[in-house]
């Protein structure tokens, strides 16, 4: 039997502060599937669109946000988890995005991600976007857990 755990915004908002309130993407609710085990394999997260998330873009949702939101799913799963206690979650790539319908202003973006995985410091999922019943992107998410040295080696400094 599995357990669903939600995460409000205050949870939320707590996670993502390593991006800082200009970046953080604006999730009203994230969702996780806990298996017997206590691990998550399966995650969603809900975003409803607005004109100031569309406005830079003829209108519609640029796809590196969907993108972004997808990894903030996943960064929210590892902090409440607690999976790299001493390292900070940070996105590797994309794998066959695909961008299958526009997203506008008005409509909720929901992002699935499934096939959760982890190997050591690095994870992977199945990222798929919904908005009306109706599949607007989908890839491959892969992310990996790296020390405040390689961070700080890398020029990312956490926000305030």
């Amino acid at each position: 039997m599995q357990n669903i755990l939600q995460l409000g915004t205050r949870d939320i908002r707590r996670y993502l502060s390593i991006f800082g309130k200009p970046k953080r993407i604006p999730l009203s609710i994230v969702l996780m599937d806990i298996e017997e085990d206590g691990t998550v394999r399966k995650a969603q997260s809900l975003w409803p669109i607005t004109e100031k998330d569309v406005r830079d873009h003829f209108g519609t949702l640029q796809g590196v946000l969907i993108i972004e939101a997808a990894l903030q799913t996943i960064i929210c799963v590892v902090e409440e988890q607690n999976l790299f206690p001493d390292h900070e979650p940070a996105f590797v790539g994309i794998d066959a995005f695909r961008i299958f319908s526009p997203v506008r202003a008005g409509e909720g973006l929901k992002i699935l991600l499934e096939e959760i995985r982890w190997k050591g410091k690095k994870g992977s999922a199945t990222m798929s976007a919904w908005c009306n019943e109706k599949k607007v992107a989908s890839g491959v998410l892969a992310v990996r857990a790296n020390s405040e040295k390689v961070l700080k080696r890398i020029g990312f400094e956490k926000a305030a």
